[in-house]
């Protein structure tokens, strides 16, 4: 038997528990946006949310008190000189656990809390879908919603570690037709680069989103037959070997944005000098190299 109800203090592990597997879903829709891990609220902030009567959180319990799923809301009140006044339920996150899906723990969930916001005189409920997540989209659809408003984006590519600096970059080997410059290069390489570029052990990471992941290397030497210079390496946070280009004292890193925003964490010293023989000693990762050669190639 399921019951739902106002979480309390003692719920906030399991809850936890449920966000970390929320944060993991956007993470594989939106890796550009969501880290794998991580925690959405402190300690503080979330059992600041569970005594705000704004805020309500409702979980769903079995009949031994686990936690099988819960509903993140907030009551807003939408009033303006433009507006006719109006308040709404707006579910900010509803998770049901792994391991109790197909129980109808989360249609429960959502009919509790459309009772919830009827009581309270809302004129709505509503929430918001990333798009890929098509599971959560077509359980809402089931559950009667209808789309309200469209979000979007522009996502703003080449904003790549040394772009401004690398305007007076030139090449030096005119290998590839319409290729003169870093910025060049990396906007050739958006058309080139996919999951057969990119390092074997990061490929489960790898997205359209996500194009540069697992491609430093392979880029670096790369930019280095076109425009000379020397490339580096820096050790990152999770122990890997980052590579990237210096050219006439510019240092530049065309495939920086896989870090997110943790690119600005980057420290870029110019002691650890990469040597090409080495790195492409190993097989796979010489042929990637090709494989970004051949594709520019097709692209002059």
């Amino acid at each position: 038997m399921i019951t739902i109800r106002r979480a309390v203090f003692q719920d906030m592990d399991a809850i936890n528990g449920l966000l970390a597997q929320v944060l993991y879903v956007h993470h594989v829709i939106r890796p550009d946006l969501f880290r794998a891990r991580g925690a959405k609220y402190t300690e503080e902030q979330l059992a600041a949310i569970l005594a705000d009567d704004s805020r309500p959180v409702f979980v769903a319990v079995d009949e031994t008190g686990r936690v099988l799923g819960h509903a993140f809301c907030m009551l807003q009140e939408n009033v303006g000189p433009s507006l006719t006044g109006y308040r709404t339920l707006y579910i900010d996150d509803l998770c049901v656990a792994e391991e109790s899906r197909g129980q109808h723990v989360g249609s429960s969930i959502y009919k509790y809390v459309l009772d919830y916001a009827g009581k309270r005189g809302c004129h709505n409920v509503t929430l918001h879908v990333w798009e890929g997540n098509d599971s959560a989209r077509k359980f809402y659809e089931d559950m009667g919603m209808k789309p309200y408003m469209t979000g979007m984006e522009a996502i703003l590519t080449g904003n790549f570690y040394g772009r401004k600096e690398t305007a007076d970059v030139r090449a030096v080997n005119h290998l590839y037709k319409g290729i003169e410059t870093p910025a060049e290069l990396y906007e050739a390489l958006t058309q080139v680069w996919c999951a057969a570029t990119c390092a074997p052990r990061m490929r489960e990471a790898w997205s359209p989103r996500n194009r540069t992941k697992g491609q430093c290397s392979i880029t670096a030497f790369l930019a280095q037959d076109i425009f000379g210079g020397e490339v580096y390496g820096i050790r990152t946070k999770g122990g890997d070997v980052h590579c990237f280009n210096v050219v006439g004292g510019v240092c530049f890193d065309l495939t920086s944005e896989q870090f997110g925003a943790e690119a600005g964490q980057l420290v870029y010293t110019k002691d650890w000098p990469q040597s090409r023989e080495e790195h492409f000693q190993k097989e796979e990762k010489r042929q990637r190299y090709e494989y970004l050669k051949d594709g520019l190639a097709m692209l002059s």
